[in-house]
């Protein structure tokens, strides 16, 4: 594979550095988005989250990514993760960024996107090999894992910016998938932090990880979780304990909490949200899977209700992965997002590449959310209450 970037830790005999600009860290302005679209920034770009517009086959996820990569001036570095990669809008803003402003553009995809999607070859043949250092690789193929570092699927949907859009490091994750199926065609998040160096380097170290493709299934025990600013990056696979289930353990009602994903069946953090709703806590789930003790855990009696809603079968359905808190948390009252590529299922924490960001006490970004939320709630035409009814949800194939 070509040697990843450089960060701010050594690289063992990286040729070609990317180097981390050494100028002060711009503040993170909080900016939101309602459900229909984030505003693009008239400066400076701002931290904020963007949203698929609902219940259309919508750009706006899309628009957002290319805006990125049309704003990133001569010289700067684009360094990408893919699940899927068949954008060809994307293709090309990145083709013509390495064309024309000498932007060195870097993707890693799933073994199957490479093998599976035009565009990833296609991008492949227009920017490596001119002189620039860019290059497109994918993760290599172990038996059934398509992953780089985990066991199953490089299921990440990152970007990093070394500057673009008039704002320095700025790290880009995402719900959705660049394609029609799971992208622009199902409810899906964009979350993008500017500003923060330590957080940009924490993406870039990861970025490089998954460039050496050496296979940790205890990657995030090895490379814990660090807090930088309001915000904290977490990578899997994890080998044991789930971080989900320790977050909520970390909540106290009164409060509540949302939980926006596209499949759900982990038992131990069911449990806790269950536990939460029969301690006062209002707990709203919209989801598109709910499976077998997940929902038992969810929709059995107790004190407090879950509510729960999915959709049917020829509805456009939530793709997101997303958890809302607005509780005390770790001793004090905060508003919590979790944001990223990792769903509330067994393969996201043991066996994918993964990312989730936490961003802490950004009311305009955690409002956003919710807003966001309510509205796929409203959009959802099936109303869960009991275990049976999970099962009659629509089983779609995409993650």
């Amino acid at each position: 594979m070509h040697a990843p970037i450089r960060f701010k830790r050594s690289i063992l005999g990286v040729a070609t550095a990317f180097t981390a600009l050494a100028v002060a860290a711009l503040p993170a302005a909080t900016a939101g988005a309602d459900e229909e679209a984030a505003p693009r920034a008239a400066s400076a770009l701002a931290s904020g989250a963007y949203f698929n517009r609902l219940g259309q086959d919508d750009d706006t996820l899309v628009d957002h990514l290319v805006d990125l990569v049309n704003g990133t001036p001569d010289g700067e570095s684009i360094a990408g993760t893919a699940y899927h990669f068949d954008e060809p809008r994307v293709t090309d803003a990145l083709i013509k960024a390495n064309k024309e402003r000498g932007v060195k553009v870097m993707l890693i995809t799933d073994y199957n996107a490479y093998e599976n999607e035009p565009e990833v070859k296609r991008l492949k043949n227009a920017v490596e090999g001119q002189g620039g250092g860019s290059w497109v690789v994918r993760c290599p193929a172990r038996g059934s894992s398509t992953a780089c570092i985990g066991t199953g699927a490089m299921h990440n949907k990152f970007f990093l910016f070394s500057k673009t859009s008039g704002s320095k490091w700025v790290v880009s994750t995402t719900s959705a998938n660049l394609n029609e199926g799971s992208g622009r065609n199902l409810f899906n998040s964009t979350y993008t932090h500017v500003g923060n160096e330590a957080l940009y380097d924490q993406y870039g170290f990861y970025f490089n990880d998954l460039g050496f493709a050496v296979q940790d299934d205890e990657y995030y025990e090895n490379h814990p979780p660090k807090v930088t600013g309001n915000t904290k990056s977490y990578f899997y696979p994890r080998a044991e304990g789930d971080t989900v289930t320790s977050t909520l353990e970390s909540v106290a009602c009164p409060g509540t909490i949302h939980v926006g994903m596209w499949s759900i069946s982990r038992g131990s953090p069911t449990k806790e949200l269950r536990r939460l709703a029969d301690a006062g806590c209002s707990v709203q789930i919209v989801a598109h899977h709910i499976y077998d003790q997940a929902c038992e855990n969810l929709t059995k009696p107790g004190d407090g209700k879950v509510t729960l809603y999915g959709f049917r079968e020829g509805k456009p359905y939530i793709h997101q992965k997303n958890m809302l808190i607005n509780a005390t948390y770790t001793g004090e009252r905060h508003q919590v997002v979790f944001t990223g590529s990792a769903n509330l299922n067994n393969p996201s924490i043991r066996e994918n590449d993964e990312n989730v960001l936490r961003i802490m006490d950004e009311p305009r970004t955690y409002e956003a959310f919710v807003r966001n939320f309510n509205a796929m709630a409203n959009e959802a035409d099936y109303k869960v209450t009991t275990e049976a009814d999970c099962k009659k949800l629509f089983n779609g194939q995409e993650s």
